[in-house]
């Protein structure tokens, strides 16, 4: 059994405390090893931010559109959801994926090598407020040791830069998958 608490709300409506939820998803995350997509990110800004579970801090690569991670996991698992979260405290919404792709491999190959198969790709439909997040899915039932997220586009260019930035990638299973 689970339960979910919501101790406080945004704010008050006509009196009134609301708590409006469109979706609730509980589930446990792939964990395993992640590296950063050929590129440089600052020192505080690595790859190793995406799966650490605070949307304060993020992982940054320079090289801007079409990088992303790899994430290498114990064994072989089928997910086909990607759960993703901007960062709660800067305000460069410009620099967020939006477009995804997730690709899947069972040998060790490097990122721009043939040996990945494409499971997905689309909007990551991630707003501009910030902390704003987002689960998207894709069709996948086949158990993958190596997976490559790579975001395509961005929102745009911010003071010339168009660098990607995202606080929170997850990729995991969903309960119907």
């Amino acid at each position: 059994f689970y339960k979910v608490v919501f101790p406080t709300t945004k704010g008050i409506h006509q009196g009134k405390a609301y708590v409006h939820i469109a979706e609730a998803l509980l589930f446990e995350t792939a964990s395993g090893v992640v590296n950063g997509s050929p590129g440089s990110s600052p020192p505080r800004e690595l790859v190793g931010n995406v799966i650490d579970g605070d949307p304060a801090t993020k992982y940054l690569n320079t090289t801007g559109p079409g990088s992303g991670f790899t994430l290498t996991l114990p064994e072989a698992q089928a997910l086909d959801a990607l759960a993703l979260t901007t960062r709660t405290n800067d305000d460069i919404w410009q620099w967020d994926p939006k477009t995804w792709e997730v690709w899947g491999s069972n040998d060790s190959v490097d990122w721009g090598d043939d040996g990945w198969t494409k499971l997905g790709e689309g909007d990551t439909r991630l707003g501009n407020a910030r902390g704003s997040q987002s689960v998207v899915s894709f069709d996948n039932d086949t158990a993958y040791r190596f997976y490559k997220v790579v975001f395509p586009t961005t929102k745009g260019i911010h003071q010339g830069k168009a660098y990607v930035h995202i606080a929170e990638a997850l990729l995991f299973e969903t309960a119907s998958g």
